[in-house]
């Protein structure tokens, strides 16, 4: 079964409920037009910044949008933490995800070769889809305009964001 990440619009009273209760995390229910999720974090990562476990230490707000800046233990949770973007942060991952050329992804996409991308780099997100008849660079560009979208709306909104994958 695929990991799935889940990114979740919160306020700045959310955020700070979830800090002084991280396990109420397993609660937090957004509406669907506050919401983006994906089985494709690695591989968003990689074809966005060149690395599949990226950190925004090392690859900016780009890595941010599926890794957060600040990480919160969370026991309840199967990874054992969710990650956050507050508020004020958003724009600039917005800003980043706008600036990506989608035609520039989807070759780079076309042109990877998937195996080596499971074997030597552990992108074992696109596995599964190795052996499906799928257009992988087609779902890459469809995560990347919902993320870009995603955090454009929590930008106007003046909410940050929460992310978790299980």
């Amino acid at each position: 079964m695929s990991m799935t990440t889940y990114l979740q619009m919160v306020s700045d009273a959310e955020l700070e409920s979830l800090e002084a209760d991280p396990g109420s995390i397993n609660q937090l229910d957004q509406p669907v037009d506050q919401t983006f999720t994906t089985q494709m974090q690695q591989t968003l990562c990689y074809f966005l910044c060149g690395d599949g476990y990226a950190t925004p230490d090392d690859h900016g707000p780009i890595a941010a949008a599926l890794n957060g800046y600040d990480s919160i233990d969370a026991p309840s949770l199967e990874n054992g933490a969710f990650d956050v973007v507050r508020a004020e942060q958003t724009a600039e991952i917005a800003d980043a995800l706008e600036a990506i050329d989608l035609d520039e992804i989807a070759e780079a996409v076309d042109e990877a070769d998937l195996e080596s991308l499971v074997d030597e780099e552990e992108l074992y997100d696109i596995e599964p889809l190795l052996y499906d008849d799928v257009d992988l660079a087609r779902v890459v560009v469809k995560d990347t305009i919902g993320l870009r979208d995603f955090y454009r709306r929590a930008t106007e909104e003046g909410r940050g964001v929460v992310m978790y994958t299980t």
